[in-house]
């Protein structure tokens, strides 16, 4: 049974995600939102052993779940449809990668001050790009100045052209996403660059995750390893 997060099961949902991909996205979310928020809700579920099996978000019509019990699935389906899910995101995926090595880079970090230059990049070709931007970045630069994620960023004659985001994090590994350049800018290696600079800027394990075989094969050639 899925049941909602209580102040009781914090510390246990707190083990729960602490090595676990999916789930550290979930724990950001959490420490972000905190469990009486209007805009984040969690829950968990438990075996029957009362073991922690799965933790669950829903922020901004989107739903995480993180579990390694495939029996779950169905439940999961149907709570998702209940709580008005737009969108479900499981801990499986038909990549997971890690970061191994890769040529030393730097680039600029992103702080509260250039957070706005991401958005441009971030969302460039989203029609609806200015209806997400108040949302966005209230979430996104509250999560920078707590140090919930990390980004970077690179310039290119003052210009803000290739940006790197986490987009979860724990004591013990980060998960990067919004990884994304400007169109007239690929392919000149910036992306390699901004990664790299991220993962090895965090001094824990690394991931990303993807279900895209180019994806998956260009991290692999900038230093990630298939899981």
């Amino acid at each position: 049974m899925i049941r909602l997060l209580t102040d009781d099961k914090i510390k246990e949902f707190s083990c729960f995600c602490e090595n676990r991909i999916t789930a550290a996205v979930i724990y950001t979310n959490f420490l972000t939102y905190g469990i009486s928020s209007d805009d984040a809700l969690f829950w968990y579920s438990e075996d029957k052993n009362e073991n922690m099996n799965a933790v669950f978000s829903l922020s901004d019509g989107i739903f995480l779940a993180s579990t390694e019990d495939d029996s779950l699935h169905d439940e999961i389906e149907l709570f998702s449809q209940i709580v008005g899910a737009e969108k479900v995101s499981y801990s499986t995926a038909e990549y997971v990668l890690k970061y191994a090595d890769g040529e030393i880079h730097t680039a600029e970090d992103i702080t509260g001050e250039n957070v706005k230059d991401a958005f441009d990049i971030v969302f460039e070709k989203d029609e609806n790009r200015k209806a997400y931007f108040g949302k966005w970045y209230a979430d996104v630069s509250h999560k920078i100045r707590h140090n919930l994620i990390h980004g970077k960023c690179i310039y290119k004659d003052g210009k803000c052209v290739s940006v790197a985001f986490t987009s979860g994090e724990t004591d013990a590994l980060a998960v990067i996403s919004a990884v994304a350049t400007l169109e007239n800018c690929r392919k000149q290696g910036f992306g390699e660059k901004v990664v790299l600079s991220l993962a090895q800027s965090l001094g824990k394990e690394v991931y990303l995750i993807t279900d895209n075989e180019k994806t998956k094969e260009w991290y692999e050639r900038i230093g990630f390893d298939k899981q």
